[in-house]
C-alpha cells in the first residue's frame, strides 16, 4: 500500500513535472545551450510494487508517481563558466540494482560505530538510490521515519549527513526554482539561466542552495 504524502506542498510532482518539461523546451528553443538528452522510460505501478514488497522499503507517493510518469532527462555544462545543470536520474533497472549494493555496504560496518556511522550506515540500509554521479541522491525509504528526506551520498562512505529536503517534492520545487542546478557555479550559471525559470523561490529560502552553502561553504542562499 502506498502512503500519502506526509507534506503539504504548492505543487504536486506531476505539475513539477510539467514545470520542468517547459523549462527544458524553452531552453532547447533558445539555442543557448548544448543540451544532452536521455529518456528515462515510465515504469509499470506492478513493477514498483514487486520491488517494494522484495525490499521491504517505503516508497512516498511521489516518488512512486515519478517512476510511473518517466522523465525526459537532460544535462548540459559550460566550461568556461564551470557549471553544470540538468537531471541525473536512474532508470528504474538501475535504482533496483544500486539499491542492492547500498544494502551490501551496510553489512560492512562495525558494531563500535558513532553517531555519524550509525546515521550512514541507516542510509546504506533504508536508502533508495535515484541519481547516478556522486554523491547521488538518496531517498530515505525507512517506513518507520516521520520524514522520508532526500539526502545525498557518496558511494566509499564519506559522510553528507544533513538532510537537503524532506521529501522528493519539496526537493524538486527547490531544485527547479534553482534552474536545474547540478554543481559548479550557481552564480554565474543563474546570469544565463534565470529568464527561463518560472517557479520563483527567493535564494534565501531555497533548500537547494541552503544545502550547498552548508555542505560546500559556498553564499548561493542569498
Amino acid at each position: 500500500m502506498v502512503n500519502v504524502l506526509r507534506t503539504v506542498h504548492n505543487h504536486n510532482i506531476i505539475d513539477l513535472l510539467e514545470i520542468y518539461h517547459i523549462f527544458v523546451d524553452e531552453l532547447e528553443e533558445s539555442g543557448k545551450f548544448d543540451i544532452r538528452f536521455d529518456k528515462i522510460d515510465a515504469i509499470d505501478s506492478q513493477e514498483i510494487a514487486n520491488f517494494v514488497k522484495e525490499t521491504d522499503l517505503f516508497v512516498p507517493k511521489d516518488v512512486w508517481t515519478f517512476w510511473e510518469e518517466g522523465l525526459m532527462s537532460i544535462s548540459f555544462t559550460e566550461e568556461k563558466n564551470k557549471f553544470a545543470a540538468g537531471t541525473d536520474f536512474l532508470p528504474f533497472k538501475y535504482v533496483k540494482r544500486d539499491t542492492g549494493m547500498l544494502r551490501e555496504m551496510a553489512e560492512n560496518y562495525d558494531d563500535e560505530e558513532d553517531q555519524e556511522e550509525m546515521e550512514l550506515r541507516r542510509l546504506h540500509m533504508y536508502g533508495i538510490p535515484l541519481t547516478f554521479e556522486e554523491p547521488c541522491l538518496i531517498l530515505d525509504a525507512q517506513s518507520e521515519r516521520q520524514e522520508n528526506g532526500i539526502y545525498r551520498i557518496v558511494y566509499d562512505g564519506s559522510p553528507l549527513k544533513d538532510a537537503i529536503a524532506p521529501d522528493f517534492t519539496t526537493f524538486w520545487e527547490h531544485w527547479l526554482a534553482a534552474g536545474c542546478f547540478i554543481k559548479g557555479n550557481f552564480e554565474t550559471y543563474w546570469q544565463v539561466v534565470h529568464e527561463f525559470v518560472t517557479l520563483q523561490i527567493p535564494h534565501k529560502d531555497n533548500l537547494w542552495l541552503q544545502y550547498w552553502d552548508k555542505q560546500y561553504r559556498t553564499q548561493y542562499a542569498h
